[in-house]
């Protein structure tokens, strides 16, 4: 019958072609025995069957494969562009966010530096002397026109919450766009490790494996069969050529008639005792080679029995393996086909997250410009009061000059009027030596002014209110002359 080789026992092993003979019921038990194993008869319907259904799974393999190869690669392409768009939007929010931190730094800056000047005019007393002597102390602050400030910072609040609420809005849309593609990936997610690794050997089914081993298996579960049912046959013929045997075989045929039954219409080519109404006779030597064939045989029948089974229970596990892998097909097929409905659902919302970028773009833009509009504000305010904190130094400084000048011009004014007192006295002390001298001898009406006295000058201030200067200390001075060092000379 073929493999497997029968083992050395005195059931598979015949000395020579006159001894060992087996007898009438030796021949009967190895009929019996041989009849029995065709019962694998079933198990190679089975093995058909399950061919047939390895035949199927492989074409619909075949078509799920090039399926979900497909689906995969659009699936692939539109998630790969709607990241694209998500990474835009990111792009967007960064820029804003980059710019709008950079444009608070530059803002933050420039308030510091007005709040900073607007502190030293707080601690910037204005000197009694130059206010009227009842009012309160006042600093340079109290000049300021505060509300004007107030109303600045304002308005740069304003526009900040203005911006604010177009930064939520992105950001509410932000993350809409996160959880649309989380339910993407969630929907491409694999249900299990089992699946996730089927899934990821997708490309390189195992199916046409598994196929050819179950049509190898069944080849040989066919051979095998036939190879019993020839050991069925010799046990007929061996019978039908052994006295008594006819008489026996029927007489255990009958009593297995529903075995026979079941044995029908297989399609097998047994041999039933009845159809040859007379056996062809052997001789001696036939006889006994038939006998040592038949011998030999029936020592190897439970081996191919066993490796029927065997063989069909590795058919069986890798038809299990084949099903488990179309059921992860047709999970990711089911999947991915649901993956599109997602994606779908996703893309129409996408005009609404584009549209919310733009939105933001605008909103960032104007406020952009009215924000550097604020910073060069809050810089002109800066450097006015800059100048109004310079302005109130300088205005000591030029009281100081003022007052030198004034003090050069006195001294001048003295120096003058020194010199003209000496003028005087000398030309005194001249028209009275003329008079003496020549008064006797000139008619009184020749010039009636020759004896006049000489004329009085005098040096006056004009306007001494309007020109009062206020008195300031040394040190007033100074601390004006080092404030005004400190704004560089201003």
């Amino acid at each position: 019958m073929g493999s497997p080789q029968p083992p050395d026992s005195p059931s598979s092993s015949v000395g020579s072609l006159e001894v060992d003979e087996p007898s009438l019921d030796q021949l009967v038990g190895i009929f019996l025995a041989s009849k029995r194993s065709l019962l694998s008869t079933e198990q190679v319907r089975r093995a058909q069957e399950i061919v047939d259904t390895g035949r199927g799974a492989v074409e619909e393999n075949a078509v799920l494969t090039a399926r979900n190869s497909f689906v995969r690669y659009a699936v692939s392409v539109q998630l790969e562009s709607l990241e694209a768009i998500r990474q835009g939007v990111r792009v967007v929010e960064s820029d804003g966010q980059l710019e709008l931190k950079e444009t608070v730094r530059t803002l933050d800056q420039a308030s510091a530096r007005l709040n900073e000047t607007l502190e030293s005019l707080r601690n910037t007393m204005v000197e009694a002397a130059f206010r009227p002597p009842d009012e309160e102390p006042k600093c340079l602050f109290d000049f300021v026109d505060e509300k004007g400030v107030d109303e600045l910072y304002d308005s740069i609040k304003q526009s900040m919450d203005k911006f604010d609420v177009s930064r939520k809005s992105l950001v509410d849309t932000s993350a809409s766009f996160d959880d649309d593609l989380k339910m993407i990936t969630d929907a491409l997610e694999p249900q299990s490790e089992a699946e996730d690794q089927y899934i990821n050997e997708e490309d390189d089914s195992p199916i046409p494996s598994f196929f050819y081993s179950l049509e190898s298996n069944a080849t040989e579960v066919a051979s095998h069969l036939e190879g019993l049912v020839k050991h069925y046959d010799l046990c007929i013929s061996a019978l039908r050529h052994t006295e008594g045997g006819g008489e026996a075989m029927l007489k255990f045929t009958q009593v297995d008639i529903g075995q026979d039954q079941g044995l029908e219409g297989l399609g097998l080519g047994i041999t039933k005792f009845d159809e040859e109404s007379a056996p062809k006779s052997l001789g001696p030597e036939e006889h006994a080679a038939m006998l040592k064939v038949l011998t030999k045989d029936a020592g190897e029948v439970d081996e191919v029995v066993i490796e029927i089974s065997d063989r069909l229970a590795d058919m069986e596990e890798h038809l299990s393996q084949i099903q488990t892998y179309i059921t992860m097909l047709r999970a990711t097929t089911a999947r991915q086909q649901n993956a599109l409905r997602v994606i779908k659902t996703v893309s129409e919302h996408v005009p609404t997250y584009i549209h919310s970028c733009a939105d933001f773009q605008a909103a960032w833009e104007e406020e952009k410009d009215i924000l550097a509009t604020k910073v060069d504000e809050i810089e002109g305010l800066h450097d006015f009061y800059i100048a109004f904190g310079s302005g109130y130094d300088n205005l000591i400084l030029e009281v100081q000059r003022r007052r030198q000048v004034k003090r050069e011009m006195e001294k001048i004014a003295k120096k003058a009027m020194t010199e003209i007192s000496k003028l005087y006295k000398a030309d005194m002390v001249k028209r009275e030596d003329f008079g003496v001298e020549h008064a006797e001898y000139l008619p009184a009406d020749i010039w009636p002014g020759w004896d006049n006295p000489p004329a009085q000058f005098e040096i006056s201030v004009d306007g001494e209110e309007a020109t009062k200067l206020p008195e300031l200390h040394k040190d007033v001075v100074d601390k004006a002359i080092r404030r005004l060092d400190a704004r560089g000379g201003l």
